[in-house]
């Protein structure tokens, strides 16, 4: 009713502040990422990633507890009145205790688009947006749970758009140290990956036939392969010169 979108209201502003905080850490911290690696120093741009990620962990865990444990006081100075202000602690409480997962959605979100992955990103929010309406119906109106069942539903949103995120940064084994191109691949893979290497500053050879390189990897005939380990990539580089 009324109420309860009145409660809803008092909160935005602090949602709204958790947002931002997310925000600020995830696109300065994401500049020096993205910095570093063009740089060539990964190392020190990963660095700067389990930073972010540890500082935002201990920032939403902080938050969290100072909105669950002074929920009333804290509605009370934003202005909530006496029949408004059980509606709006109680979905504080609930809101905030999906901060971790909030956070980190929004922080993961913009270091896929600062990693090439922007598609991905778009992906998790519109999943993460629909799960949140599919579940706010659900709750609200087929269920009957009141105010808190909103909070819950835009918690459990915020988990969804942070579990696609997150196998991204979980399963990725690191960026490409050297790109093996066969002597007999197109001209135009040729030019593609000459193009893609420069751009992300990785050192390129052109070395034997497609066959031996699908050969070379157990696998059949391949006009590029990618190496990861920096030490084979070196000693590949120094024979080839």
């Amino acid at each position: 009713g009324d109420a309860a979108l009145g409660a809803v209201n008092i909160v935005m502003p602090i949602t709204i502040v958790f947002f931002g905080l997310a925000t600020m850490v995830s696109v300065g911290g994401g500049a020096l990422i993205s910095k570093n690696f063009g740089a060539n120093e990964d190392e020190k741009g990963i660095s700067i990633f389990r930073q972010v990620t540890y500082m935002l962990i201990i920032m939403s865990l902080c938050l969290s507890a100072i909105c669950v444990i002074f929920a009333k006081p804290i509605v009370k100075i934003m202005g909530a009145t006496e029949n408004l202000l059980p509606l709006a602690a109680e979905y504080l409480k609930y809101y905030a205790m999906f901060c971790l997962p909030s956070l980190l959605g929004i922080a993961f979100n913009s270091f896929l688009r600062n990693d090439n992955k922007p598609k991905l990103a778009m992906v998790s929010t519109i999943c993460g947006t629909i799960s949140n309406i599919i579940l706010n119906y659900i709750f609200i109106f087929k269920l009957g749970l009141g105010i808190k069942s909103a909070a819950i539903a835009t918690g459990f949103g915020q988990i969804i758009t942070l579990l696609i995120a997150l196998p991204h940064f979980i399963l990725k084994k690191g960026k490409l140290s050297l790109v093996i191109v066969a002597d007999d691949a197109s001209d135009n893979t040729k030019k593609l990956f000459k193009d893609k290497s420069s751009y992300r500053k990785i050192n390129q050879i052109y070395f034997a036939t497609k066959v031996e390189l699908g050969l070379a990897i157990g696998k059949s005939p391949r006009a590029v392969i990618g190496i990861k380990d920096k030490s084979l990539a070196s000693k590949i580089t120094e024979l080839m010169q």
